[in-house]
């Protein structure tokens, strides 16, 4: 793929478009901001300088008086280039975000529903389960972004038909957590697809019961590896090997890494603690065919691979350069 050159970027510079992360170190949205960056460096040559929340000493009237403070370790004080972007996810790097802004008069992103106006940041990119205000601003994705791109090549996808990978959770805010029925759902599955090699892991969130149960009574063709074992990145390179994939649905981020990985993906059962805007969201998946719900009719046959994978880190790369380039030709 041939990469773009955007507004301030001359035809035979070298220079990269300065790219500012903040981010808060929680995992869910570490994934998001690496997601959306990698595919934006797929289309134009990039710099990134990463800044943690716990790491600077912003206030809010620095936001006021266009002030940027940061510590001796900031990329800030190492790198003369001011940023050309910064983006932020969690509501903790909203300050650091804004300030950054305001400072080098930059263009700012938030990847979530912001708590403060959304006029005051350039662009949002919202998932559809937060339920955004729709404008000219904000794009609204199905799910949030993640790391993972589809598989798309007919030779990869006919090597992985007869692997399958099955993911599983445990209790959350969202879900009730039953190990034993859990259990019984994934014996069914998996008997069900003696043809398939399957591969389970679990979460923190599991308990220990839940592999103690089921390696009691593991079929052949079912292979566990605890979470414990698996190096960082297992999932993604799993999922890229997966003829088919099955998750319990207590997890947003893995349900919508297994969408986009353009596997077949199935959703185990599990009991709602209330009809929110996460579990309706989850639900919304299964009515629109996106994903299939855990039956004794279906266990053959899960939501077959579309022909065009959801691949919303992708999609938001490309819009956000767009309204970047637009953002510059009046800036």
């Amino acid at each position: 793929m041939s990469k773009t050159k955007l507004p301030g970027q001359d035809a035979q510079s070298s220079t990269p478009l300065n790219i500012w992360i903040v981010t808060d170190g929680k995992p869910g949205h570490l994934n998001q901001l690496k997601g959306l960056c990698e595919r934006i460096t797929a289309h134009t040559d990039t710099t990134e300088q990463w800044i943690s929340t716990q790491d600077t000493q912003t206030h809010w009237i620095d936001c006021l008086f266009r002030r940027y403070r940061h510590t001796c370790s900031h990329p800030a004080s190492q790198h003369n280039q001011a940023p050309d972007i910064v983006i932020g996810a969690g509501h903790s790097t909203h300050k650091e975000v804004l300030a950054i802004k305001r400072h080098f008069r930059c263009f700012s992103v938030l990847l979530m529903k912001p708590s403060l106006p959304n006029h005051w940041f350039d662009v949002t990119i919202i998932p559809e389960h937060d339920n955004p205000t729709p404008n000219q601003q904000t794009l609204i994705t199905k799910g949030v972004l993640n790391t993972i791109s589809p598989i798309t090549s007919p030779s990869a996808l006919e090597a992985n038909q007869h692997k399958g990978l099955i993911l599983i959770g445990g209790d959350s805010k969202h879900y009730h957590w039953d190990a034993a029925e859990i259990v019984t759902q994934v014996l069914k599955l998996t008997k069900a697809n003696t043809d398939t090699r399957w591969i389970l892991s679990d979460s923190r969130r599991t308990g220990t019961e839940f592999m103690s149960l089921l390696t009691q009574q593991k079929p052949e063709n079912l292979h566990l590896i605890p979470h414990t074992n698996t190096p960082n990145g297992w999932v993604k390179e799993q999922m890229a090997l997966a003829g088919t994939i099955w998750v319990t649905p207590d997890s947003v981020s893995m349900v919508y890494e297994a969408i986009t990985s353009g596997a077949p993906v199935g959703l185990f059962n599990m009991t709602a603690k209330k009809n929110g805007r996460i579990v309706k969201g989850i639900q919304s998946l299964v009515d629109q065919g996106i994903a299939s719900k855990f039956t004794t009719d279906n266990l053959k046959r899960s939501t077959p691979a579309s022909a065009t994978p959801l691949w919303e880190s992708e999609r938001a790369a490309v819009w956000l350069l767009d309204q970047y380039s637009a953002f510059k030709k009046v800036h």
